[in-house]
């Protein structure tokens, strides 16, 4: 049987044990009636089909919290031979259909063939590190881009975001710890991108941030990059009562030093990048349409990726100096994320 799942499991009982490992055959059946389907009927349109991100290196994690099981989703890859939207929502369809009742989250990418010229962070992942189910895999020669720091970074804090509550005092969600140990690891990749020694195994990506010129200037950062490592196994965020704040810190470095590069190598202020063409209509059409559908009715004026950054950049630099943005900003943040589309830069 093929692993998804880090299985040192040190952190799990012996009941959360035999769950996994029922998972991992359940999965693994499930992937082999998905390959299957793929080859059978749809092979004139996908190219390659497979797995990345953490289960493609046997690094998935599952916790328990209260009995709730949460953990990775399944990152599947595309590598399409032309464009079609309707053939992208079958697979779609068959994808959720595969695993309807799984109990985890399913997050297709789609990959054009346009996507050989300007390759972000996810494709190159893929391309040298995915595991292949069906097709071939996909050559890619090309260096991560800056921009791909930023993109993560969002990402992962979106997800930090979205399990707090900004009042008088901060309130967090039972998903709060994986959403934590998310967001501190992307500050080690962030870095890690920035630097030009990025790896696509968690292992290895927390071995290299030892090295880090970033390390080095950030004092707190090593060890709570270990404490957070933990957490993805453990659901348990260290006991520290300045948590928030000492993470603040760090992730406000990772978005000052991903700004001050991205200005370095475009010309230009962070918050004043814009988009290629392309990028442009489709990132402001699937704002617009989703502003549409809140009946909040205004195009927007500036990218809404950028947007997100900047406003996540602020926040942190107030967390860090023990301020706490209101809930309005922290909405909007979370807004964003849910609405932006991850386009690509050339920087």
């Amino acid at each position: 049987m093929s692993m998804f799942y880090d299985m040192r499991m040190k952190y799990a009982n012996k009941q959360e044990k035999e769950k996994i490992r029922a998972l991992e055959t359940d999965i693994e059946s499930r992937m082999k009636d998905l390959a299957t389907k793929v080859g059978k009927d749809f092979s004139d349109y996908a190219a390659s089909f497979g797995v990345t991100g953490p289960m493609a290196h046997s690094e998935a994690t599952i916790f328990f919290h209260n009995g709730k099981m949460t953990g990775s989703d399944i990152d599947f890859a595309i590598v399409t031979r032309y464009v079609s939207p309707r053939r992208q929502r079958a697979l779609e369809k068959e994808i959720k259909k595969t695993f309807s009742g799984s109990g985890i989250e399913t997050g297709p990418l789609f990959f054009a063939p346009s996507i050989f010229k300007m390759p972000d962070l996810m494709f190159v992942e893929y391309a040298k590190s995915g595991r292949i189910l069906y097709g071939t895999r996909p050559k890619c020669k090309a260096k991560i881009p800056t921009w791909e720091a930023a993109k993560l970074l969002t990402s992962r804090c979106g997800t930090l975001f979205a399990s707090m509550r900004f009042e008088k005092h901060i309130k967090v969600s039972e998903k709060f710890p994986y959403a934590w140990s998310k967001s501190v690891l992307a500050a080690a990749e962030a870095f890690l991108i920035l630097e030009g020694r990025y790896e696509f195994s968690a292992k290895k990506r927390l071995t290299k941030i030892r090295t880090s010129k970033h390390a080095k200037d950030i004092p707190r950062l090593l060890k709570m990059c270990q404490d957070a490592y933990a957490c993805r196994y453990s659901g348990k965020p260290p006991k520290n009562k300045n948590l928030i704040q000492e993470t603040a810190e760090i992730l406000s470095c990772a978005f000052e030093e991903t700004a001050e590069i991205l200005a370095g190598k475009s010309g230009k202020a962070a918050g004043k990048l814009t988009a290629p063409f392309p990028s442009v209509i489709s990132t402001r059409g699937f704002y617009f349409m989703s502003a549409l559908k809140k009946g909040n009715i205004s195009f927007p004026l500036s990218e809404p990726l950028v947007k997100e950054f900047e406003e996540m950049k602020k926040m942190f630099a107030m967390l860090k100096n023990g301020r706490i943005p209101t809930e309005k900003q922290r909405l909007h943040a979370v807004h964003l994320w849910r609405t932006a589309e991850r386009f690509w830069l050339p920087y």
